[in-house]
């Protein structure tokens, strides 16, 4: 009969009455977190390190309060701890888009509240403008802001559906041009919070040190409260000594429906009332994070809090923000008794942590939390950011997510100026995930492209799959994805079952740009590394390395290279090279890129720029060239140009460049006048002419044909003459009527140049051999250095090998005075790169060795 009436009644009353109903249950904390886990998602942020701000759609301020609303998420952007203040709150209408969040993006509000638009942050005190707005609850129908700098609580009698809503009614004053403050049952003092159980409406009156309960939402403006707690009457407002009646800065006040939960910032303690209070002046009933009523103190312990923002209550179990803590308390029975532990810590991984910072599992200042939909939501207001928690098994062991060559679990990267207590790792890393549990057999991937799940098994880093090598049931081996962004990750494991579906916990990951692990010949990451020689013979005590050497050493995590990469596809090469655009601007100049002697022009106009004509020549080749493709870098101004063939098939493709008679502008191959280059003699011989390469502008080498010269003669006389110089080589290559010129020292640093002449009226020619596609690479951008002992060693090439997954060589010579020594120490280092600046610290590699022989 009940279910009759009821279906009745609600087509007459309308969704009200039932949003009402269904507000007044409490949102659910969600079950089965472990200690220290991290975040499965942020909002606000396009990664878990970034902490940027701003005052647009998609960026916050310093944010404070949050609520949920059905399939919407409300969040006050502003905060009086922090910088930016942006006087707003913000409403996202398609909370289920965040849920599924992979970073890299960023989430867009829909509406905003408090400012006219996205772009204005400015002070007001009117119905449709705000000062510090800092709490927010909904019942599902209505929306409530306490207004901290105005001194007062905005009541809009529905959610705001576009931008700039004007309030319907103000609590604290009489009107909504009025920000004074006082006691009384009429006025606040810089109120932090306001919540509802759809009936009721509580307001944590902070600056006057009490907890107003109004028995009835109020309609009207300047309502009086019928309750007051934390005061013994309305016209108090002192902090009184801590006992089970006074409060002391409260921020913020829930109920589960039954009981009231007071989170009593200044006494360092959550206040639990087991029924509403009806009467002012009441007792609270339990107090957690001191041992009993009348102390205060902060601390760190398990039963000890330092300035609790807010707690709330399911009815069930009990959540404190720990804000002076960096961390989230959850009991998992509402505490019945004083000082009770707390069962489950995030934000730290155990009860005595005390890290801030801006990774995956750590806040900095947490402000509020809601559950929803089985996760947790956190708002965390110095990294800007709400941080989504999905509870799930612990199979990943803590730190367990290690480089794969070094194993190392040495902390050494930073996240916002904390060390993270993870040991770095690198997009692109090969990577062993340690733990229980993961799957019933070992599998191995057997072919490529890696498969994203084998055995039932997958793994995510921020929600993005990753290719697997293999599973077991307690080492997973995977190649971190390269378009990993950022300085922390989330990662999680998920198996199939006949039971269903398994996700595990989420755990935290250092990342760097560079976190470089070389590989042992033991599999440990101990001991000799697997080093060869330049023709790929390992390096061993029978056939050790020699003073000078060149040597390749094969790692794992030197990071993103300067070539496109696919995770889990073996990196494959083109041919490639490149073309820089320089010089002055100026419209009507025609430059001309010749790929195998096909010209692709372009005429420049007024409005070009460097980087556009770049773009602009590298889209006609890409376009016409059936042998080239091209892209531009802007940065460099640069046409990179590419061999559409895979492998070494595009070397043989020459290019080369020119601009109009008379042009300001220039195009560089990146050749110029130095050995080594390759000099080309064509034309007509004839008796008498005279050919000369002079280098260094001092040395020449002069050559005057003879009756019966050829091509082929002039080349191999020439060169042979010019073998005669104490630092260049000369190789002849008669049958293409060229001279390889090359540095007897390779390693020399001084530039020699080369100048080219024939005799006047010469039918005989000599110039530089045009450049071809070089053979193609994929050299990691963050430069790698390399030790042996206490010496620099000279590293020549640092990236993927061709082929292969998640593999690099790093090509490095012996130090050319190093003495024989039967285990010789390696150690890789490349630069702690933070927020795009280079910090002056190095990651380091698991050192490894190898023998020296004399």
């Amino acid at each position: 009969m009940m279910k009759k009436a009821l279906n009745a009644v609600l087509p007459i009353l309308g969704s009200s009455l039932l949003a009402t109903a269904l507000w007044s249950q409490a949102q659910p904390i969600p079950q089965g977190f472990q200690n220290g886990q991290a975040a499965r998602l942020a909002l606000g942020q396009t990664n878990f390190s970034d902490i940027s701000f701003g005052t647009t759609q998609d960026r916050l301020g310093a944010i404070s309060g949050m609520a949920l609303a059905g399939n919407k998420l409300i969040v006050a952007d502003s905060s009086y701890l922090a910088p930016p203040n942006n006087n707003r709150i913000l409403i996202y209408n398609d909370f289920a888009a965040f849920k599924n969040w992979e970073g890299g993006h960023l989430i867009p509000a829909d509406v905003v509240v408090g400012q006219p638009d996205f772009s204005s942050a400015a002070t007001g005190t009117t119905a449709s403008r705000m000062n510090q707005p800092v709490g927010v609850a909904s019942d599902g129908t209505r929306l409530f802001v306490a207004d901290w700098g105005n001194n007062r609580v905005l009541i809009f009698n529905r959610i705001p559906e576009t931008s700039g809503a004007t309030a319907d009614v103000v609590i604290g004053q009489d009107r909504f041009d009025s920000s004074d403050f006082g006691a009384g049952p009429q006025k606040l003092r810089r109120p932090n919070s306001v919540s509802t159980d759809g009936t009721r409406l509580f307001i944590t009156d902070t600056l006057n040190n009490r907890v107003l309960i109004y028995n009835r939402i109020p309609t009207q403006n300047g309502a009086p409260a019928d309750v007051v707690l934390g005061q013994p009457n309305f016209e108090g407002s002192r902090a009184l000594p801590p006992a089970a009646d006074t409060l002391s800065s409260p921020m913020s006040a829930t109920t589960d429906g039954q009981r009231l939960i007071i989170s009593d910032l200044g006494n360092n303690r959550i206040l639990i009332y087991n029924r509403v209070p009806t009467q002012s002046g009441a007792a609270a009933d339990v107090v957690v994070g001191q041992p009993d009523f009348a102390s205060n103190g902060a601390g760190n312990t398990p039963t000890s809090t330092n300035f609790p923002r807010f707690a709330y209550s399911d009815g069930q179990r009990l959540l404190a923000v720990d804000s002076g803590n960096n961390r989230i308390l959850i009991y998992n029975r509402i505490p019945t008794a004083n000082g009770t532990q707390p069962d489950v810590v995030l934000g730290q991984a155990d009860f005595m942590g005390l890290l801030e910072s801006c990774a995956a599992s750590n806040f900095a200042v947490p402000y509020a939390a809601a559950g929803e939909g089985g996760m947790l939501f956190v708002s965390d207001s110095f990294n800007r950011r709400i941080l989504g928690f999905q509870p799930g098994p612990e199979l990943i062991t803590l730190n367990g997510i290690l480089n794969a060559a070094s194993f190392s679990t040495e902390p050494q990267t930073q996240a916002c100026g904390v060390v993270l207590p993870q040991p770095p790792l690198a997009p692109g890393a090969i990577a062993s995930v340690f733990g229980t549990s993961f799957a019933e057999a070992t599998v191995a991937a057997d072919s490529t492209p890696l498969p994203t799940e084998l055995g039932g098994v997958r793994v995510k880093f921020n929600g993005i799959p990753a290719p697997l090598f293999f599973v077991s049931r307690t080492q997973i081996n995977v190649q971190i994805p390269f378009e990993l962004p950022g300085y922390s990750a989330s990662v999680q494991v998920e198996k199939t079952t006949p039971q269903g579906t398994i996700v595990s916990a989420a755990a935290p990951v250092a990342l760097s740009t560079g976190a470089p692990g070389v590989f042992t010949v033991s599999g440990d990451g101990q001991g000799p590394g697997v080093i060869v020689h330049a023709d790929f013979s390992p390096v061993t005590a029978e056939s050790p390395a020699l003073p000078g050497e060149p040597l390749i050493a094969y790692a794992t995590g030197l990071g993103t290279v300067d070539h496109p990469v696919t995770n889990g596809v073996p990196i494959e090469f083109a041919a490639s090279g490149s073309v820089t655009v320089g010089g002055t601007i100026g419209a009507g100049q025609t430059l001309t890129i010749l790929i195998n002697e096909r010209e692709h022009s372009y005429t420049t106009a007024a409005t070009d720029t460097l980087d556009s004509i770049a773009t602009s020549l590298a889209e006609i080749i890409s376009a016409n060239d059936p042998e080239v493709s091209a892209t531009a870098n802007t940065t460099d101004f640069q046409v990179k140009l590419s061999a559409r063939v895979q492998g070494d098939q595009g070397t043989g493709i020459s290019y080369n460049a020119f601009v109009s008679e008379g042009a300001t502008l220039t195009l560089d191959t990146g050749l110029g006048n130095t050995v080594p280059r390759n000099v080309v003699i064509g034309g007509t011989p004839e008796p008498g002419q005279t050919v000369t390469i002079t280098l260094a502008d001092v040395a020449s080498s002069s050559y005057t044909m003879q009756p019966g010269d050829t091509l082929e003669t002039i080349v191999n006389n020439l060169a042979e003459l010019v073998n005669g110089d104490p630092n260049v080589t000369a190789i002849a290559d008669p049958a293409n009527s060229r001279i390889l010129l090359q540095l007897r020292d390779p390693g020399q640093t001084s530039p020699i140049t080369i100048s080219l002449s024939v005799s006047e009226g010469a039918t005989l020619t000599i110039g530089f051999e045009p450049p071809h596609l070089a053979p193609g690479s994929a050299k990691a951008t963050n430069t790698v250095t390399a030790n042996v002992g206490a010496t620099n060693a000279a590293v020549s090439f640092a990236g993927l090998v061709r082929g292969t997954v998640g593999l690099y060589q790093v090509d490095f010579s012996v130090p050319s005075d190093a003495k024989p020594d039967p285990a010789a120490i390696l150690t890789l280092y490349q630069n702690l790169i933070v927020f795009g600046s280079v910090t002056g610290t190095n990651i380091f590699s698991n050192p490894v060795t190898f023998p020296i022989g004399p």
